[in-house]
């Protein structure tokens, strides 16, 4: 009895995995998963540019994290200050030269900010990419060059193993 229930319930859960029902979504083995998307600090110092460009390569719609509430703030900063301590790290946040507004690299709107006090402020006139402070514990932001050199976070949307 003991073996016909537990193989029943084993065909039991390979059905539903086969189904499609579940439409699993997963991020691969060294990314984290917080609400459909996934996430990975790198460590190397990159200009945004740079850094966006890597994002890109990583995976399918990957792109510089956007941040869009205060709980994925809480989130990223937790996951980022469990492995980093003095470094600012890159961001997808950018201000248009043409629009003269903060846009996300991923094209997500901007419903969310939480600039240090005096932020942004685009010091001489050259501060056009946004930071996780490490000074707030990566819950705040700074504006700095584009060209200045920091670790990164990347984010994308996995797609399902069902193929949604």
């Amino acid at each position: 009895m003991g073996r016909f229930l537990f193989a029943s319930l084993g065909l039991l859960v390979l059905a539903f995995s086969l189904s499609g029902i579940r439409a699993n979504r997963y991020c691969p083995f060294d990314w984290f998963s917080y609400n459909m998307s996934c996430y990975k600090l790198f460590y190397s110092p990159m200009s945004w540019d740079q850094a966006q460009r890597f994002c890109v390569e990583q995976q399918e719609n990957s792109q510089l994290a956007s941040i869009n509430d205060v709980a994925e703030s809480v989130k990223l900063s937790n996951y980022i200050s469990q492995r980093l301590t003095f470094l600012d790290v890159w961001m997808g946040l950018r201000l248009s030269k043409r629009k003269g507004i903060w846009e996300w690299s991923d094209g997500s709107n901007l419903t969310h900010t939480s600039w240090k006090e005096g932020e942004p402020n685009n010091l001489f006139n050259k501060e056009f990419c946004a930071v996780l402070s490490a000074g707030t514990r990566y819950l705040q932001w700074n504006d700095k060059k584009c060209t200045h050199l920091h670790p990164f976070v990347c984010k994308f949307q996995p797609r399902s193993e069902a193929g949604g």
